[in-house]
């Protein structure tokens, strides 16, 4: 009787071990990813055809245009943007393109918004500043000291906070590097506690 028990135990213990690999060998693979740049659904002519929609009459047709090209990320889009600051009849558009700006990668996005804080609307020039201070690029830095010269007082409050911006990021810059280079020091002096050779060089006798 005790035989049996034994073999139907072994029977059993073999059937789900062999299940159990059948199991994981029907399993599928898991699938590649893949990190390839999205094709821009519009051709570059058509694109062109945006570009010239930003000079259309209706300011509400030239908005939507410079928010299609910030999505396409057209390579044009500052050149496009210093026509609009320094030329759109419309204030509150030239203030919502400048803000827009921040969305903008991998280009300087500096001179349209170092136009606009000469613009004579003070909401322009205070919507430059506060890009300017999303931004973070301290070469902007000459022109906002110069904006605290503006004859309006919000004016010069937005550029002083600009500046309090740029002194923070810098601070917090400073602190992610020392932090990262206390961590990595503590990581060598482990890993040297660890290793089991002995770095040291012979003494010449």
């Amino acid at each position: 009787m005790r035989w049996a028990m034994a073999a139907l135990l072994l029977a059993g213990a073999a059937y789900l071990y062999l299940h159990q690999k059948r199991g994981d060998a029907q399993q599928p693979p898991q699938p590649a990813t893949l990190n390839l740049p999205v094709a821009p659904v519009l051709t570059m002519a058509e694109i062109e055809k945006v570009r010239r929609s930003t000079n259309d009459q209706d300011p509400e047709v030239r908005w939507a245009a410079i928010q299609l090209l910030v999505t396409l990320k057209d390579p044009e889009i500052v050149a496009v943007m210093d026509n609009i600051v320094q030329r759109d009849p419309d204030p509150e558009l030239r203030r919502r393109g400048v803000e827009l700006l921040h969305r903008v990668e991998n280009v300087s996005i500096l001179p349209p918004i170092i136009r606009g804080l000469k613009d004579p609307e003070k909401e322009v020039r205070i919507a430059c500043l506060r890009t300017v201070g999303n931004i973070g690029d301290p070469a902007a830095i000459p022109w906002v000291t110069e904006a605290l010269k503006d004859y309006e007082p919000e004016v010069k409050v937005e550029a002083l906070r600009t500046l309090t911006r740029f002194e923070d990021k810098r601070r917090q810059e400073f602190q992610a590097l020392a932090e990262k280079l206390r961590r990595d020091y503590e990581q060598a002096v482990k890993r040297a506690q660890e290793s089991p050779f002995d770095l040291k060089l012979p003494t010449p006798e």
